[in-house]
């Protein structure tokens, strides 16, 4: 009867120790964030208020010169309208500009 208290014991606690060990690694949230680093080439390009602008006069909210360095989401997003990509300029500010305008630096991308 001893050893069964102990085993139990035993496999409770590894129990418990792999749990802990799984909430741990685990990430504290789902839906993260990740901002990389981007130069604004081609020319420059136009700052837009939300991701299905109309490419026109009226929907820009500011403008990058080439060679501004700007924190946008990892990911691109589609534009319907154009079929080009779109990427969301989390962590410089907000707006929308096209992917083609932007290209990756070596710097890592960081969770916001």
């Amino acid at each position: 009867m001893k050893h069964i208290a102990i085993l139990f014991l035993v496999s409770t606690l590894a129990m418990v120790a792999g749990l802990t060990g799984t909430a741990a690694a685990a990430p504290m949230t789902t839906n993260q964030v990740i901002v990389c680093e981007f130069a604004v080439w081609r020319g420059g390009t136009h700052k837009y208020a939300n991701q299905q602008f109309v490419p026109d006069v009226a929907s820009r909210i500011g403008y990058f010169y080439s060679g501004t360095i700007v924190w946008a989401d990892q990911h691109a997003f589609p534009h319907r309208a154009s079929g080009d990509m779109v990427r969301e300029l989390t962590g410089s500010g907000g707006g929308w500009v096209w992917a083609k305008h932007l290209v990756r630096t070596g710097r890592k991308c960081l969770p916001l």
